[in-house]
């Protein structure tokens, strides 16, 4: 298996254990008995630290791109513009 593809099973899997984590965590610190509104926060949480956590990974494991070099615009000729 390629180093890449075990980088990619890892991320997943680490995501999904904080998905997991956080929900348990969740419930048991909500207080009883819960209702609609309180699954869809407990939901939304775990899925904001997810996707956060998933951003921030990717962010610092890859390489950056190398910088665009400016480029210099010279002055046309003002007796000749260009067209």
């Amino acid at each position: 298996m390629s180093p890449v593809f075990l980088r990619n099973v890892m991320l997943v899997v680490g995501i999904t254990l904080i998905f997991v984590v956080t929900v348990a965590t969740l419930y048991q610190v909500m207080p009883k008995p819960l209702r609609a509104l309180d699954y869809l926060i407990v939901g939304a949480v775990a899925t904001m630290l997810s996707m956060l956590l998933a951003f921030f990974i990717v962010i610092k494991t890859t390489e950056p791109k190398k910088k665009l070099q400016s480029r210099v615009i010279r002055d046309e000729d003002p007796g000749n513009p260009a067209t």
